[in-house]
């Protein structure tokens, strides 16, 4: 979900009003953007579109208004609906996806109206659980347009996801670790899901300062398949075991799958990240390492691995960090070990 303050039109996502569409002044292209006469014309359109889809933002406050562009040449709204106490909402890309998969089309643009002065304001940046949305539908090349018909920022999906890690010697991986990842794994609720699901699976342990294991955490979920990662389930046994009068701080994460390297989700990506951030309002300067170790099925031993970071492996980020909400950072640390900040 793209963030963004706007205030709320009264028309519905029905597209049988056309939207007036004024000339942009600028177009701003990421690498490897080039456009035809008839994309920008699309370009415009899609954020006239989006200009006039409905939100119902009832947890954030944002109203996310999005339009598609379908390969057939169909225009679709979208538009984030938010539930005010759960996580049963759809943000506003996975909106068009899920108005544009309801035709049998796929999608190749997705515009946000977005209003700013200068085109680096414009913050095109999907959180992680539409890019695991858009990985899983799209093709990297989808183009994510933002604007108000005034400035418009054209980027690549491509632009915000990234796999490929160094790799490391599997024995200098935390043993203990990987050992607490595969615990997370095995007890992962495999009862709902299906075998190529189960495949993609992994566990988490997040490793403390003092080189001890801290949480992990397993895929859950249950009958409402109300899912909920490894990554964010790490993240949360952290914050709700903490002891509010020791302020910690963790040293590494290690994610154990078996058979390959794990590919960690962007949604987790995105979780491990911003508690990275608010752990870094205690002093430390340096983005979490973390450690991706495959596991022999049979035996269980760990056969190689690649390490990245809480900042590379989610680039573009969306999170608090990188919106520069660092009072609010403050206040969740705050909160956590109760500091005032």
């Amino acid at each position: 979900m793209i963030k963004h303050k706007s205030e709320h039109d009264e028309v519905n996502n029905n597209l049988s009003e056309t939207p007036d569409i004024p000339a942009p002044t600028r177009f701003y292209l990421g690498e490897g953007v080039s456009l035809s006469e008839q994309d920008k014309a699309n370009c415009i359109r899609l954020v006239s579109e989006a200009r006039m889809a409905i939100c119902h933002p009832g947890q954030s406050g944002y109203h996310v208004k999005t339009a598609g562009l379908t390969e057939n040449g169909r225009f679709v709204r979208g538009g984030n609906d938010e539930n005010s106490v759960c996580d049963a909402y759809c943000h506003g890309e996975t909106s068009v996806m899920s108005q544009a998969r309801t035709l049998g089309e796929q999608v190749r643009m997705i515009g946000f109206h977005l209003a700013a002065e200068k085109p680096d304001d414009l913050g095109i940046a999907p959180c992680g659980a539409c890019r695991d949305v858009l990985e899983q539908n799209a093709s990297p090349d989808l183009l994510l347009i933002g604007g108000d018909e005034k400035i418009i920022v054209v980027k690549r999906f491509a632009d915000f996801l990234k796999e490929d890690f160094d790799d490391v010697d599997v024995q200098k991986v935390d043993a203990e670790g990987v050992r607490w990842g595969i615990v997370a794994l095995r007890s992962a609720a495999i009862g709902y899901i299906t075998e190529d699901v189960r495949k993609k699976l992994y566990g988490v342990a997040l490793i403390g300062e003092n080189g001890l294991p801290r949480a992990r955490g397993s895929f859950d979920t249950n009958a409402g398949y109300d899912a909920i990662p490894a990554g964010l389930a790490a993240a949360e046994t952290f914050r709700n075991t903490v002891d509010p009068a020791k302020p910690e701080d963790l040293r590494e994460i290690v994610v154990a799958g078996l058979g390959d390297i794990p590919r960690l989700l962007n949604r987790d990506k995105a979780e491990l990240l911003e508690l990275d951030e608010v752990l870094r309002m205690g002093g430390r300067n340096s983005p979490l390492p973390i450690y991706l170790v495959a596991v022999d099925p049979k035996t269980l031993v760990p056969t190689k691995a690649q390490c990245t970071n809480t900042e590379e492996c989610f680039p573009n980020p969306f999170s608090a960090g990188s919106f520069g909400m660092t009072e609010a950072l403050g206040k969740i640390y705050g909160a956590l070990f109760h500091e005032k900040r």
